[in-house]
């Protein structure tokens, strides 16, 4: 597994080469509070590079936390997108190709892998898409688990507030399952950046639950921004993991900035996020961090037209 993902990342990199890079460096402090289990504090310590093109981007992400209770994790990922011109000006494919690394001191590692394929229609105020792919995720010791998941959503504009609205229902070859209802909501005054997201999942084995987050980012200059996030975590439906509260504050500074690019249709930001932790797949801290990626921030686009769903 281990091996697919650094060729995968390897590929990744000859593709988005040509691209000039973004570079993008982040710290974080936070605090996670699990139902039964003690609570921990963190800092972590999070660079961002990205290579954004065209209907295309490339973004290696790292992190290395330290927590309270003398925990440690080192993280990496990789994700190369892209996008089809449009067709007959409103229709478009679009995929994605991630690759995952986790690894908390005293505990096993993780790795995934995830391929996402989707076809969207998209309009002047919104659009919808449907798409399907699958992934694999191994923890060192364990069986390998894969994965299927399909996906419907729809985005739309009103006035100044963005909506998106996804169901992903999701398959494991351990034969659990779940299903996802994810509604979120952003808008963006001056120079700041709000959003909250509303999360409800249903599976037979834990039947209904709740969660969401709300995250602020502010802008003090195109280079430097703070941000905040809290929110509550489900629990992980395939390691029995509790669920519980979070709240980070953070700080970024883009060291590199790319040449503006212009694009059309869809864009990365409306790829529903399929990174493996997000399946409760992964061993780290799980205290999430803050981070702004320059390549689909409204306030830090290189395109200077920002992150929506028509950047």
């Amino acid at each position: 597994m281990r091996r697919a993902c650094g060729l995968s990342v390897l590929g990744i990199a000859l593709v988005a080469a040509p691209v000039r890079a973004q570079l993008t460096l982040g710290a974080t402090a936070g605090d996670v509070a699990y139902e039964q289990v003690a609570g921990t504090s963190s800092f972590a310590f999070n660079p961002e590079l990205t290579l954004p093109g065209v209907r295309r981007l490339f973004n290696l992400t790292a992190s290395a936390t330290t927590a309270s209770d003398g925990s440690r994790s080192l993280e990496g990922g990789a994700t190369l997108w892209g996008a089809t011109a449009p067709v007959a000006e409103h229709l478009q494919a679009d995929g994605m190709l991630q690759g995952a690394y986790t690894s908390p001191r005293g505990d096993s590692a993780s790795y995934s892998l995830t391929a996402f394929v989707e076809a969207a229609y998209t309009g002047d105020d919104g659009g919808f898409a449907l798409g399907g792919g699958a992934l694999r995720g191994v923890i060192t010791g364990l069986a390998a688990v894969n994965a299927l998941r399909a996906g419907a959503r729809g985005w739309r504009d009103v006035g100044v507030v963005s909506f998106a609205l996804a169901v992903q229902p999701t398959a494991l070859s351990n034969r659990v399952w779940f299903t996802d209802l994810t509604l979120n909501a952003e808008v963006d005054p001056g120079h700041a950046e709000i959003s909250g997201t509303a999360l409800l999942r249903q599976s037979p084995g834990t039947g209904v639950d709740l969660g969401g987050e709300a995250s602020f980012t502010y802008h003090v200059t195109r280079r430097v921004a703070l941000a905040a996030s809290a929110g509550r975590y489900l629990r992980d439906p395939f390691q029995g993991l509790p669920q519980g509260l979070h709240v980070n504050v953070g700080a970024m500074v883009t060291v590199w900035r790319p040449h503006a690019a212009e694009s059309e249709g869809v864009g990365k930001a409306d790829l529903t996020d399929l990174e493996l932790k997000a399946l409760g797949l992964g061993r780290g801290m799980g205290n999430g961090t803050v981070r702004v990626n320059p390549a689909t921030s409204k306030k830090l686009a290189a395109s200077g037209k920002g992150r929506g769903h028509r950047p």
